[in-house]
């Protein structure tokens, strides 16, 4: 549209203008616009549409066959390759004879094929209907592509770029990652590439836009021959990113952030599944702990010092039995990596749990000796040896067994901001004992409980100061605010909203207690109902002891059980008449 536009001397909107073909309907690839088009310019339609992007809503695009979110296919900046511009000329020097290659678009694409050179930034523009008139703007610029002012050292296609090119042209490789979305592939060839190079520049180095296919080909070599080769590249990753202290995200970086937490799409689903059935096997974590954003329901495995921390003993003496006992391999002392199967060693393990001291407990807790006397006289943590002529002493499991307890379904919390507060800051804040809010989270009212990734034991329970005071009735309000019951059972706020819009979950209006003006609450009452009527996915998934991927794959069919309101289908909810007919029940069952 640029260069017929171009030939009648008009800019693409003018021209588009003039015969009511809108030039932003041809750049979302409208199919009729661009049938009107391809009549316009005399070439076949199935030609024209064939390699023209189709916007798809929601950022997301359809190209070739394949999806592609909009900042993959449709970047701010133009890329292209300049000798292909000058072949144009040769062949005709119009200036409306240059054309833009579809496949210069893609953002993980940085080669031209055909002459092996890099493609080159032609210009940026953030209005789209300016950046797609390629003809106009490639004239602002012709002197510079003549001269040569732009090209750059040639280089060879990686096996990477090919394997796109060759996706492209529906010429399949055979591997395992042609039967998986080739966004999904790019997105983790590249994040495995960056986590590779956080490895050979010990964490320093940022990858310059132009080093880009060097990242993706890495990542690709890594994890190309299938999913054993994945696993394999990871473990050798993580034994030199760092130590099971950091947590997956301290450790994998961007790779875990994004599959974790901004990947929510099922096309990535094959990538989060290796990745976070690796960390549950290689990784020591436990109840308490989050993984892929997901609770850790149960222990799988420990390692010498998680197993030493939990039952109190030292590791050195423990390292030493577990080797007599064939559960521990001869891997250097130094070696945090090596892990054992919790269920094997729990015997042995649990022989050897010894009685603390006060102190001890403390210690082992991390708790302050204010709230560990509070809970003390409150009638928690008794001791397991309490004689009138003795010292009272605990068991060292008592610790842990303690916290884990009030960590179960925790959410992982990396950065301490907003209204979260370690129990210790909420006591002190609103002026409460720490039992009063421990039987708060015992009794499920406290949903919203996180573990701080930055702390242990005790002091790394946080909970959420809205919550509390809603909880707490400080100010007589008669419930929790919708953003806090949205992120109590896992929905999110604008979910909550809607919800309530269209009258499927009741609330209760109230002046709110500090600005007087009416609001919606969430009343006991009305959280009853909700949890009568309303199965959301993390209330399935802590009562099931299934992670969310299990409940969520095709085997379960839940993905097509989801709640929709008549307008929007809401993720992660379900309705709990449809998964009794369907799925599972509660008992007993309500007719």
């Amino acid at each position: 549209m640029s260069r017929l536009a171009n030939r009648n001397g008009l800019s693409a909107v003018t021209f588009g203008a003039d015969f009511e073909l809108p030039f932003s309907a041809v750049i979302q690839g409208d199919e009729l616009a661009c049938r009107r088009l391809a009549d316009l310019g005399g070439v076949a339609p199935e030609a024209l549409l064939e390699w023209t992007p189709v916007h798809l809503g929601e950022r997301e695009h359809s190209f070739r066959g394949e999806l592609f979110h909009a900042k993959s296919i449709k970047p701010v900046g133009i890329r292209g390759c300049p000798a292909c511009l000058r072949e144009d000329w040769v062949k005709d020097s119009s200036p409306w004879m240059l054309h833009l290659r579809a496949d210069w678009l893609l953002r993980h694409l940085r080669i031209c094929a055909k002459h092996e050179v890099p493609l080159v930034a032609l210009w940026a523009e953030p209005a789209l209907t300016q950046r797609f008139d390629f003809t106009a703007r490639l004239t602002e610029i012709r002197a510079s592509l003549e001269q040569g002012h732009l090209d750059c050292e040639p280089r060879e296609a990686s096996a990477f770029e090919a394997y796109v090119l060759d996706r492209l042209h529906g010429r399949p490789s055979g591997g395992w990652f042609d039967a998986i979305d080739l966004q999904a592939v790019c997105t983790f060839a590249e994040l495995l590439g960056r986590a590779a190079v956080r490895l050979e520049t010990e964490g320093r180095g940022r990858v310059h836009p132009e080093d880009l296919w060097a990242v993706v080909q890495t990542g690709f070599e890594l994890s190309a021959r299938g999913p054993d080769q994945v696993r394999a590249s990871l473990t050798r990753l993580q034994t030199r990113l760092g130590t099971p202290r950091q947590g997956p995200k301290g450790v994998f970086g961007d790779l875990y952030d994004r599959f974790a937490h901004e990947l929510p799409s099922n096309s990535y689903d094959v990538f989060r599944e290796i990745l976070r059935n690796h960390i549950l096997t290689t990784w020591p974590v436990g109840p308490g702990d989050n993984v892929m954003g997901e609770p850790v329901l149960e222990r799988r495995h420990h390692s010498v010092r998680t197993a030493a921390e939990e039952y109190g003993v030292d590791d050195r003496r423990l390292r030493k039995l577990l080797r007599a006992k064939g559960i521990l391999g001869h891997a250097s002392d130094d070696d945090e990596w090596e892990v054992f199967d919790a269920k094997a060693a729990k015997p042995i393990l649990e022989s050897l749990d010894r009685m603390v001291s006060a102190i001890e407990l403390q210690h082992m807790m991390n708790i302050s000796r204010g709230h560990f006397e509070s809970l003390r006289a409150d009638g928690r943590l008794p001791p397991a040896i309490a004689a009138a002529d003795a010292k009272p002493l605990w068991k060292a499991t008592d610790a842990h067994r303690f916290v884990n307890e009030l960590l179960r379904g925790a959410l992982t919390v990396d950065a301490k901001m907003h209204s979260w507060r370690t129990l210790q800051e909420a006591c002190h804040q609103l002026r409460v004992r720490p039992s009063e809010i421990i039987e708060l989270i015992e009794k499920g009212e406290l949903r919203r409980i996180g573990r701080y990734s930055q702390a242990t034991g005790y002091a790394s329970i946080l909970v959420d100061r809205k919550e509390l005071e809603s909880k707490l009735h400080f100010g007589d309000a008669p419930g929790l605010t919708l953003e806090v019951f949205a992120k109590s059972v896992g929905l999110k706020p604008r979910q909550a909203t809607r919800l309530v819009a269209t009258g499927h979950i009741r609330v209760t209006k109230a002046p709110n207690p500090r600005r007087k003006t009416v609001q919606s609450y969430i009343a006991d009452s009305d959280l009853r109902d909700f949890h009568s009527t309303f199965a959301p996915l993390r209330r399935l998934s802590l009562e099931t002891e299934w992670s969310w991927q299990k409940l969520l794959s095709p085997a379960f069919g839940l993905q097509h059980l989801r709640f929709s309101d008549g307008e929007t289908e809401h993720e992660n909810l379900f309705l709990w008449a449809i998964l009794e007919r369907h799925f599972l029940c509660r008992w007993p069952k309500r007719e």
